[in-house]
């Protein structure tokens, strides 16, 4: 039988005329043109995506691949990109866990995780190499590793995928991992692996998304004929894609014409949707992305923007925060991105006053307070402009992210007596960015003026005081872990506090007053029974505070994320107080503390 163009849909499927088809043949055709293994792919994207932060520091790189050898043989599951030291996390983490109960709470963790320890925890849990669950045979632990990697992929990191992809080899089948590494393969300027891995994985699939695929990889080889039939094949299923559509019709169109690959593109006026392959097919027509490529864009293809060193930054920069907030970019990354942004004249010296009057998240406005912030004459003018900074970011919900990106200005500032007003959100600021030591020197110099009668120091000692506490040496704390040594705790302390609150919404006053009594009574502290809550302590969470007391600190760490999946605004303190004891229960006290914090002042403190 003879299959022409012409031919239909099925008869075409009859004819052997499939995606894995036309794809391996495209890559049978440039085998001779291949690059040896070991070479570097041709017009790659920047490899370097940095992730985020381990606790505290700031990471620019891709951490190193680590290999355990666990259970007697090597599992992938016990593979990594960072050791145990590294991660900060023991080699027991799985311990007592099994891998099908650990996968579900992998995949049940939220798209987003609202607390900046918390990401920074579930980053070092995903990439520490450590012994891996107990599990039955190799499909559960490829199970366990491809939801490890989707979450990581959720983040936005797509350097760190690609390594954990390339650490793990091929030597396996999994339908996830494939998929993955084609996506992955197709963002890093890798297409030649991505159509080899596609032709062997779906040699006899028909659908759509391979189709498209097939299409690309046809026309990569040269082969315009066979990537006509690919799309003829998918107009015969109705399958429409505007941004693949668009793109590849330019992309044959170009070969067709043997136009020099150093020739710009056409210009684009939208491009909706990118998917991994549309950015490949981007790429490869050498277009000018145009800004609205982030609507819709999946998290891989938000990091990627991100690393496109010749994307316009008004495009690069909204992709970079997207995944900083995520924890898939590193913070110094961003700050570079801030500090090149060009700014409109005279901006620069009326950074406050624009923040103020400019309501709503601006990727230009948090740039302008950034380069305000360095530029600074003075530490007055450089705590004006990020309070003014930080005053956006509470009111449009992007406070952990802003405060992160902005602390290291705060640590550089010795706080005196002339700096009391700014006080108040400095600290929180250091809080939210986990710099605890240098939040107590400002809570430490409220003190000092409030002993010499300094009537607002006092007001804001009081207000301050639950957050400082959070930090406090617990009574019953056998370890005595180095904590909060400018504050203290007191029956009176605690009643100052509460009648600080008299001014808030009876809701939100009984909120926060629930939830610092339960906090501090669950520390072991002597809180009156006046004041003292009635609420229980594990009606939320309960089978966290089960496997916590089991000792399964992985399960626990995941547990925790799926918990605070709402947002901390809206975390019962029921659940906050489960949170922390259970953070506890497996040695990670300065992480419960951090949680702690976060929620307090996410909640208004």
């Amino acid at each position: 039988m003879i299959c022409s163009r012409t031919d239909s849909l099925w008869l075409r499927r009859v004819c052997g005329l499939t995606a894995g088809a036309l794809m391996l043949a495209a890559v049978s055709a440039r085998a001779q043109d291949l690059p040896p293994e070991d070479s570097p792919p041709e017009e790659s994207l920047p490899a370097e995506a940095a992730p985020a932060e381990v606790p505290a520091e700031d990471m620019s790189q891709p951490p190193k691949s680590v290999e355990v050898d666990a259970l007697g043989g090597l599992r992938l599951g016990g593979m990594g990109l960072m050791d145990s030291t590294e991660g900060k996390l023991p080699v027991t983490l799985w311990q007592n866990s099994e891998v099908g109960a650990v996968t579900a709470r992998l995949l049940a963790v939220p798209d987003q995780v609202p607390s900046r320890a918390l990401q920074e925890l579930e980053r070092r849990l995903l990439l520490t190499a450590v012994p891996p669950p107990a599990t039955p045979d190799d499909q559960a632990d490829l199970d366990f590793v491809s939801a490890r990697l989707d979450r990581l992929a959720a983040t936005g990191d797509v350097a760190s995928v690609a390594a954990f992809l390339d650490r793990i080899g091929k030597d396996f089948q999994h339908e996830g991992l494939s998929q993955l590494r084609i996506q992955v393969d197709l963002l890093t300027g890798r297409e030649q692996d991505a159509c080899s891995a596609a032709a062997a994985t779906h040699g006899d699939d028909v659908e759509p998304e391979w189709l498209r695929l097939a299409a690309f990889c046809r026309a990569l080889g040269g082969d315009l004929d066979g990537a006509g039939l690919a799309l003829e094949m998918l107009a015969d299923q109705k399958a429409k894609s505007p941004a693949f559509d668009q793109l590849i019709a330019i992309y044959l169109k170009q070969q067709a014409s043997g136009d020099a690959e150093d020739k710009p593109g056409p210009q684009v006026k939208s491009l909706k949707g990118p998917t991994p392959l549309v950015l490949a097919l981007a790429r490869r027509t050498r277009i000018k992305l145009p800004a609205d490529v982030l609507s819709g864009a999946p998290p891989l293809v938000f990091g990627a923007l991100a690393d496109m060193e010749d994307l316009d930054i008004a495009v690069r920069l909204p992709a970079a925060e997207w995944a900083a907030a995520r924890g898939g970019y590193g913070l110094d990354r961003l700050a570079e991105l801030y500090a090149a942004m060009p700014l409109k004249s005279g901006d620069l010296a009326n950074a406050a006053a624009r923040a103020k009057a400019e309501p709503g998240r601006s990727t230009y406005i948090n740039a302008l307070i950034y380069q305000a912030a360095a530029a600074a004459a003075s530490t007055e003018a450089r705590l004006a402009v990020l309070r003014a900074g930080y005053a956006r970011a509470r009111a449009d919900g992007s406070r952990m992210l802003y405060a992160a990106v902005m602390a290291p200005f705060l640590d550089q500032i010795t706080p005196d007596g002339a700096h009391v007003a700014a006080a108040g959100d400095a600290l929180r600021m250091l809080l939210l960015a986990g710099h605890m030591e240098v939040a107590e020197e400002w809570y430490g110099l409220l003190g000092r003026q409030a002993a010499i009668d300094n009537h607002e120091a006092t007001e804001q000692v009081t207000a301050l005081w639950p957050l400082l506490m959070v930090w406090a040496p617990r009574p019953d704390d056998n370890l005595r872990q180095p904590g909060a040594s400018s504050v203290s705790y007191s029956a009176d302390y605690l009643r100052d506090w509460i009648a600080g609150r008299e001014g808030l919404p009876p809701e939100q006053r009984a909120r926060q007053i629930t939830l610092v009594t339960l906090l501090l009574t669950r520390a072991g502290f002597a809180v009156p029974a006046d004041l003292a809550s009635s609420e229980g302590i594990e009606g939320a969470g309960f089978d966290l505070a089960i496997i916590s007391r089991e000792g399964r600190m992985g399960e626990t760490i995941l547990e925790c994320l799926k918990l605070t999946g709402g947002g901390l605004s809206k975390l019962a303190p029921d659940a906050v107080v489960t949170i922390s004891d259970a953070l506890r229960a497996v040695g990670l006290d300065r992480d419960a503390r951090r949680v702690v914090t976060e929620t307090l002042i996410i909640q208004g403190l």
